[in-house]
């Protein structure tokens, strides 16, 4: 079976491509992956992190959410690509 992915990044893309720091250690720490951030912040420095994905069926519905909790939580959207 051919593989479309490497295990892990090569030597030479490691600089360009670890772009993700941690902004709380004092000693410049890089991941390739947010999923890999969030696992340090974790076990290093005992800070969960909580998941949810949440689907709106409108922007209203969605601004309607973003309004009553903007106040205690930091979030990320994405939009859904519309189909024909």
């Amino acid at each position: 079976m051919r593989k479309f992915h490497a295990d892990s990044p090569s030597t030479s893309q490691t600089n360009i491509d670890q772009h993700i720091i941690c902004p709380l250690c004092s000693v410049v720490e890089k991941f390739f992956y947010y999923d890999e951030l969030n696992n340090h912040l974790t076990i290093t420095h005992n800070i969960p992190i909580k998941k949810s994905v949440l689907n709106f069926r409108s922007f209203e519905e969605f601004a309607a959410w973003r309004g009553q909790e903007k106040r205690e939580l930091d979030y990320v959207c994405q939009k859904k690509k519309e189909t024909d």
